[in-house]
């Protein structure tokens, strides 16, 4: 017995839930508890120990990827390597869902994807492996659906509801138009015509009085049902009816009487809570409530199905109430009706100037949960809570982090379990919960340390490792080649710039509009804002954020962190650059209020009111980054489509050897067990189609002349549009990326290929927002580009593009499947958790979403790790044959799985080792990046090649010493001198060389162009 296991061992959380993390005990499997390192990040620097995954595996549940299907493939991704499956969510979502980020009920397991029982099966069978869990959940935000029964509560009973606090509603918008009412743009055209043509009508089943709306079913406040019973009730005839429909109406005023009065509101924006109204008016009894609603319900229900003249007398007043066609006036009992409902319908395409809800980024069907407030915390976790405190979760991702209030107290308050142990048990007192965060760090922004975290999900690891195989000369030739050929000369940033603009004003306004109100009244309230133009602070607020570097800074009380400052400095310099002619007096006020820079005299009151806005302010800048970055500018901006990805800056360039190994070095120290991630859920692209793209900054000049070939080939193709030709040239330049980077490497998946990426294209331009969009989409425009595209794929005598393209392709995807293999082995050997996205250890050529989340052929992976796992020794063999058919991705496998299982025996030479950059010498040096990592005697070595072009000819690998020549790789000192490549199972040797031991890169690249070299 010489590994530990983890076994649950009890605690509480926040004085309700009894919480589960593992103590360390004895048994054979290879899970172990770890030390955290003393120089994580302050908020989890004082953990004796907690799980920490070796590698990861994620997998997107839905209806036709249940738990039944991972838990067959559990031994898989044990041969392979990996550790801890890591899970999307899990929740009950909406039908039908593909992702599981809509949740309806928090506290309950999908039923779609096997529900509990089958959860409890796969767990189990993950237990009995050694294996963890992480698990993906959504504190941000909910579905706004009517499967969600908090949502409908909401919206039978409005501020009465229990969870009306739970949701980010602000019952009285700036502009008046839904006061004490809840906005819902769910008609397909404008209300008058909805209501006048029918499309709404009155109904009753079981559960009572409801509108109906294609499929959809709107609760109705059970006191306004009074309306419908009460109307022509005096000229109902029939005595036993009229009694029993009055019996109805008396139990429905019976409820009516135990309801709490409204509180009277302000209309203050959101703030603190005591800066920010209640909400909602609590019930004194709920049950005793839930219990009459029930009685007045059942006993509305008995009549209809068992009175005849009291159900045809309903039945009339529904006639009447759903009113005639042609006859506008006959409408106004339901008109009457609906405007006394919690909500108010509107047309889907006047969310944008409406909408009284704080939604995910501009998606009207998901709503912002208020997570700040504990006890919404306890009830939307407590599902989460209980599959911890079970041992059945062993860590946490956390979505959208930034949408929260205050990410410090959330996340402090899920590791406050590991403080709250009960008496006596201190193993678990001092003990931490793995979490990883979906932070998007932006450039060298830093992830601040006091968050309560191991780290983020990797977006920031993917885009330093894609940039190693980046030339930097080549990329500026790209830039040229980019302006000359689309004519176009703006920067990424200036893009980027212009995209947050449009974005705020396209897809945010009614949320800007809020936060604009929010900021004139504080102005209103000081000497200093009183005189300011309202005109000119709006347009301040939004150059500020439209210039925020980053996604948002994290101030959450009146000190703020030098950080904070730092940015926002930068941020108003970058104002003042954009815009000299901007109002002076505004830039300064709006700086004062968010640096928190108070003027003498304000009140503890107006403090929290200029708090309340900035962090309101916060959660507002993110969902703009987003939107404005990663789904507008990075589908404008297209000079290397392989830089264009979630958290990138496209204008920064390639990464250097040594800034890669100053990076790593960077994060053993402060964040060793946050994520590395090469592919997730949310890229805009598969890894192995940025590894493609990358060649073409090895190759500037040939990419410029074949495009300029191509483009001149191809103009038969393009279409003129309302006096415009499409696609452009910079449309072009992206669709001839996308085909290089995501042509099949199998002919016969071409023809499906063609249909995804007619899918493709349609996206993109919606996204790019230039020739449509998501919320009016011009099918003219898309349909001349998708006719572009079939037409330049067609083959014929008189298309020279196919035949020239298709030899180009297979030159670039020769050196990209070099790089791929490249960038999995230093994702495996970097400080951090190697992630795995769900088929991505054979190449991944897909598309952005949702091209990404097609079917897996499981099947074939398991075959070929089967021939992998029963050739472990005929090493060099088998490898030989796998890179010379490298075409069917065998050889990622195989690579992927040595790497992964080497790693798994040598966890604490990878989570704790000493990370050195190896300096290689000799004239092929600058095509090498070795790492090296070190911890109680053993090591291992990484050695890759980068920019290949320079070394070899298509269909060459670089191997041996005539590609190599005198190029070695110096080993630190005290390094050992004899070595085996766990790849290949090929013994290397040092030699001396000077006062250097060195390894020759043709004896470490022997049979395979990448190597894993361990300890003899």
């Amino acid at each position: 017995m010489d590994r530990e296991q983890w076994f649950p061992t009890s605690l509480t959380f926040l004085g309700k839930f009894r919480f589960t993390l593992p103590r360390r005990a004895y048994c054979s499997s290879p899970v172990r508890s770890l030390r955290s390192s003393p120089s994580r990040g302050v908020g989890m620097n004082k953990v004796a120990w907690m799980r920490v995954p070796t590698s990861t595996y994620r997998f997107q549940f839905h209806k036709d990827f249940r738990f039944d299907d991972a838990r067959a493939l559990l031994d898989y991704l044990q041969q392979l390597g990996i550790t801890d499956l890591y899970s999307s969510p899990i929740f009950q979502a909406r039908p039908g869902s593909t992702h599981g980020y809509d949740v309806v009920d928090p506290t309950t397991i999908n039923s779609e994807v096997g529900g509990r029982e089958c959860f409890d099966a796969l767990v189990g069978a993950l237990r009995s492996r050694g294996m963890g869990l992480l698990l993906d959940i959504v504190p941000n935000h909910m579905a706004v659906s009517l499967d969600n029964p908090w949502w409908c509560d909401i919206l039978e009973n409005g501020r009465r509801s229990p969870y009306c606090d739970y949701f980010d509603i602000d019952w009285n918008p700036p502009s008046g138009i839904a006061e004490n009412k809840v906005v819902l743009p769910i008609l397909r055209t404008v209300y008058a015509e909805a209501l006048e043509r029918q499309k709404l009508s009155l109904l009753l089943d079981e559960k009572g009085f409801f509108v109906g709306y294609y499929g959809l079913r709107l609760p109705l406040e059970l006191a306004t049902t009074r309306q419908i019973l009460a109307h022509g009730l005096e000229t109902l005839e029939a005595k036993e009816a009229k009694a029993a429909i009055s019996d109805v109406i008396d139990a429905v005023s019976e409820w009516w009487k135990i309801q709490p009065d409204m509180p009277e509101t302000a209309a203050v924006a959101p703030g603190p809570p005591d800066d920010r109204p209640d909400g909602g008016a609590p019930l004194e009894d709920p049950e005793k409530s839930r219990q009459s609603r029930e009685v007045a319900r059942k006993l509305l229900w008995e009549v209809y199905s068992n009175n005849p003249d009291a159900r045809a007398f309903i039945d009339r007043n529904f006639a009447a109430f759903n009113g005639r066609r042609g006859d506008p006036e006959s409408f106004d009992l339901l008109d009457r009706l609906l405007n006394s409902q919690w909500y108010r319908l509107t047309f889907w395409r006047t969310a944008l100037e409406n909408i009284n809800y704080r939604r995910f980024f501009n998606i009207s069907d998901l709503i912002s949960v208020r997570t700040e407030q504990a006890d919404v915390v306890d009830s939307t976790h407590r599902l989460v809570f209980e599959l911890l405190r079970e041992g059945k979760v062993t860590g946490l991702r956390i979505d959208h982090i930034d949408g929260l209030r205050d990410p410090h107290e959330y996340l402090r308050r899920l590791q406050q379990a590991g403080k709250q142990a009960p008496p006596g048990d201190r193993s678990a007192a001092d003990s931490d919960l793995y979490v990883v965060i979906e932070k998007i760090l932006i450039g060298e922004e830093p992830l601040p340390q006091e968050l309560a975290t191991s780290g983020t999900t990797g977006y920031d690891y993917l885009n330093v490792l894609n940039g190693v195989f980046v030339d930097p000369d080549g990329l500026s030739k790209l830039e040229t080649f980019y302006s000359d050929f689309t004519g176009l000369s703006q920067s990424f940033g200036d893009v980027e710039y212009e995209k947050k603009k449009l974005v705020i004003g396209r897809k945010f306004y009614s949320e800007f509009r809020s936060l604009e109100d929010q900021f004139n009244r504080i102005a209103n309230q000081d000497r200093y804002g009183r005189d300011v133009s309202r005109r000119e602070l709006e347009r301040t607020l939004l150059e500020v954020i439209a210039c925020l570097p980053v996604y948002r800074t994290y101030v959450r009380s009146f000190k703020m962190s030098e950080r904070d400052r730092e940015v926002l400095d930068r941020t108003f310099a970058e104002v003042k650059a954009r815009n000299p002619g901007l109002s002076a007096a505004a830039q300064r006020f709006v700086k004062r209020v968010l640096t928190l820079d108070f003027a003498p005299g304000l009140t503890e009151r107006e403090k929290k009111r200029w708090l309340a806005f900035v962090m309101r302010w916060q959660q507002f800048t993110g969902p703009i980054a987003a939107k404005g970055v990663e789904d507008t500018a990075l589908y404008n901006y297209n000079c290397l489509l392989s830089l264009n990805e979630v958290g990138s800056d496209p204008g920064a360039g390639a990464v250097s050897v040594l800034e890669f190994h100053r990076y790593n070095e960077n994060r053993l120290e402060k964040w060793p067990f946050t994520m590395n991630a090469t592919s997730t859920h949310d890229t805009k692209r598969g890894e192995d189609t940025r590894a493609r793209l990358n060649v073409l900054s090895d190759i500037p000049e040939s990419w410029a002349r074949r495009v300029g070939q191509w483009s001149r080939w191809n103009q038969r193709f393009k279409c003129a549009v309302e006096g415009k030709t499409l696609p452009d040239e910079n449309q072009e330049l992206m669709l001839y990326q996308t085909l290089l980077s995501s042509w099949p490497l199998s002919d016969k998946e071409v023809p499906e290929f063609k249909d995804r990426l007619t899918g493709f294209v349609e996206k993109a331009m919606r996204e790019a927002q230039t020739y449509s969009n998501w919320r009016r989409p011009n099918e003219a425009n898309e349909n001349a580009v998708k006719e572009f595209v079939k037409g330049i794929l067609t083959k014929s005598r008189s298309n020279h593009f196919l035949a020239d393209f298709l030899e180009f392709q297979q030159e670039i995807a020769f050196f990209g499947a070099i790089n791929g293999l490249s960038q999995v082995i230093l994702k495996i050997v970097s400080p951090g958790v190697p992630d795995f996205f769900q088929g991505n250890e054979m190449w991944n050529l897909s598309m952005v979403d949702p091209d990404n989340r097609r079917p897996v052929d499981f099947q074939a992976r398991i075959r070929q790790l089967e021939r992998i796992k029963a050739a472990e020794s005929a090493g060099r063999r088998l490898a030989a044959e796998f890179l010379a058919n490298w075409q069917d991705g065998a050889i990622k496998l195989l690579v992927t799985a040595r790497c992964l299982d080497h790693r798994t025996q040598n966890r604490e030479l990878f989570e704790k080792g000493e990370y050195v950059g190896a300096e290689c010498s000799g004239h092929r040096r600058d095509f090498l990046c070795a790492v090296v990592r070190r911890h109680a005697g053993k090591s291992v070595l990484a050695v890759v090649p980068r920019l290949v072009t320079n070394l070899v000819h298509r269909g060459q690998f670089p191997i041996g010493q005539e590609v190599w020549q005198d190029t070695v790789i110096m080993l630190p000192d005290g390094a050992p001198g004899r070595w085996r490549n766990v790849l290949t199972d090929e013994t290397v040797t040092a030699r001396q060389a000077g006062p250097n031991q060195v390894l020759d890169a043709a004896a470490v690249f022997q049979t395979l162009p990448v190597a894993v070299l361990a300890v003899v």
